[in-house]
């Protein structure tokens, strides 16, 4: 459901205001550049602000968002034109507060739910689930939005809301963060937002690696230096001098 969530801005968001909402259709670029933008300039801030929060409680906060973004995207239909910006604008901000929300934890909790021997496995199959949500979005969106241009977002707020019971169901059995997090251990983890996202699980920053991520860098470290090395220059003569051989 959080797969499904987090896809759906690009996929049913801009063909919903197309057909629905000619008129403000160019506002769907300026509001997919400011979702990034959002992300990009405060995720270390909100992983500051939700770090005493559970895990799962902060993934209910992710949920509760996300229905609040497909309540207030189909808000336009029963609003005069005057507000259909305004009201769109706040949509795509609460769902940036809920990919913010939702991402660091999501990874985190992907990676201590796995046993150490098959963590890659895990977050493999955690990843997965994104790329079947965007196979499944524009299928699920087209039958709806057959129905009724409300229904999908109907159908998406209450998925979203879904996932609170179910988060507070599963939480007994959800990994808590590990030991030692207060004292600032880094984790390296894959994720598809990048090299430098932060873990809510954790008391200082942790950088998340990516294939292009050099090793040093993600455990935290400083770059690798070079051992210096000798040079006929710096040598003395008696050590450039070749060793001569024979009994003498």
């Amino acid at each position: 459901m959080f797969a499904l969530c987090n896809v759906m801005l690009s996929i049913a968001f801009p063909p919903f205001v197309d057909r629905q909402l000619p008129s403000v259709t160019w506002v769907v670029g300026p509001l997919l550049a400011m979702n990034t933008v959002v992300q990009a300039a405060l995720q270390t801030s909100v992983v500051r602000l939700i770090r005493p929060l559970p895990r799962p409680v902060s993934l209910c906060l992710a949920g509760v968002l996300w229905a609040s973004w497909a309540a207030l995207a189909a808000g336009p239909l029963w609003l005069p034109r005057a507000l259909w910006v305004p009201c769109l604008t706040v949509a795509v901000l609460c769902y940036s507060a809920a990919q913010l929300v939702h991402s660091p934890v999501s990874n985190a909790l992907s990676a201590d739910a796995a046993p150490a021997d098959v963590r890659g496995r895990y977050i493999a199959v955690f990843q997965y689930s994104f790329a079947i949500a965007t196979v499944v979005a524009p299928l699920l969106f087209s039958a709806l939005f057959d129905l009724s241009s409300a229904a999908p977002w109907a159908t998406l707020a209450a998925l979203a809301l879904l996932t609170v019971p179910g988060m507070l169901a599963l939480a007994p059995w959800l990994p808590r963060a590990r030991a030692g997090d207060g004292r600032g251990r880094t984790e390296c983890c894959p994720t598809a937002w990048g090299n430098f996202l932060t873990c809510a699980s954790l008391r200082k920053p942790t950088v998340f690696a990516s294939a292009s991520t050099p090793l040093w860098l993600s455990f935290g470290g400083r770059p690798p230096t070079r051992p210096p090395q000798a040079s006929s220059r710096g040598r003395s003569p008696s050590a450039c001098r070749p060793r001569r051989s024979g009994s003498g």
